[in-house]
């Protein structure tokens, strides 16, 4: 089976998987037709539609409400011709209203395709936990040619080409990491001899934020790196790609003022009356060298796919003169973090 990780804090409609059926290059299908009075023109509709569906339809308006619930809670199943989502009660017309002309009274008519995909959304939230999603709860879809609406009936029709009637399973997960709390040893300094005006600092201090007993981040299959389940053209083919890596998005709140947001400046306590003054924290970002923690944003981590239990989140320290005067005393501070998963 697939492994894939759905992030906890994707965007409702976010895909974390898709799966493409390809029906092959246009002439691959072919409508076979008989006139008793040629010349005439015919209408029809190539279709997609669901020909059963074990779960139900989501409370959900997204997709115009054509989203089936799965048997994970907060994850819901589309199945679409291109970005045309279908249900039981709404199939999609490729094309609109097809004609055919009859100049003969036999003739071969070439159906121009599409690809068909299936699709698993967020809609809404995701418990942690990991889980089993079986195919045989998910909806079978059909490809069938139907009659026009408000066109003359043509004998035979409807006439279903294709069945598709998914099979195996996908082992979804969704967890999160363990993140102790940190204390960073800053040192002590002289004012007058390891400063020497606003804007001068110390040495970055590295301290990394190790998060710990993390689930395997298997990555996850959307737009971008959609999974061929069939391709005709390949002789049935299917073929997985590389994941799309889950990522992490970082966030640091200082408990106390925010002196520089973008430059990740903030400044120290001065509640108690040994504090010092005229000095800030700055926060930096990155391996080697690091660049300074914009607040104001998440700084994004990408997470290995090794299945690796411990993540380095990699994060200096340092001071820096805000002041033209320095006062000595202690210089400590505090930020609450938040780490939000991709």
């Amino acid at each position: 089976p697939i492994n894939i990780s759905a992030g906890i804090f994707f965007s409702v409609v976010s895909i974390i998987y898709r799966g493409a059926w390809y029906g092959g290059d246009p002439g691959m299908y072919h409508l076979l037709c008989t006139s008793t009075r040629p010349p005439e023109t015919v209408n029809y509709t190539y279709n997609l539609g669901i020909q059963s569906a074990p779960m139900t339809l989501a409370n959900t308006a997204q997709y115009d409400g054509k989203v089936y619930n799965t048997t994970i809670p907060g994850i819901g199943v589309i199945i679409s011709d291109g970005a045309n989502a279908v249900s039981q009660s709404a199939p999609y017309a490729n094309g609109g209203i097809r004609q055919l002309t009859m100049n003969s009274r036999y003739m071969s008519h070439m159906i121009y395709g599409s690809t068909r995909y299936l699709s698993l959304i967020k809609i809404g939230p995701i418990y942690p936990g990991s889980y089993a999603l079986n195919a045989s709860s998910l909806p079978t879809a059909m490809i069938y040619y139907d009659n026009a609406p408000g066109y003359p009936a043509i004998p035979g029709l409807p006439v279903v080409s294709n069945i598709l009637e998914f099979s195996g399973s996908i082992n979804i997960t969704a967890q999160t990491c363990t993140t102790p709390d940190i204390i960073v040893p800053m040192g002590s300094y002289d004012a007058n001899q390891d400063f020497d005006g606003v804007g001068s600092t110390t040495g970055w201090i590295k301290t990394n934020l190790e998060l710990k007993n993390c689930p395997a981040f298997y990555g996850f299959y959307d737009a971008s790196n959609t999974a061929q389940l069939f391709n005709w053209d390949q002789g049935g083919a299917s073929h997985i790609p590389a994941p799309t890596s889950n990522t992490i998005g970082a966030y640091f709140s200082p408990n106390t003022a925010i002196v520089d947001s973008a430059n990740g400046i903030m400044s120290i306590d001065t509640s108690a009356p040994s504090s010092a003054s005229g000095v800030g924290i700055q926060l930096g970002w990155g391996d080697g060298a690091p660049v300074p923690f914009n607040l104001s944003v998440a700084q994004i981590l990408t997470l290995p796919r090794d299945g690796r239990s411990n993540v380095s989140v990699p994060l200096y320290a340092r001071y820096i003169q805000t002041d033209g005067i320095i006062t000595p005393g202690r210089a400590d501070g505090k930020v609450t973090f938040t780490i939000s998963y991709y």
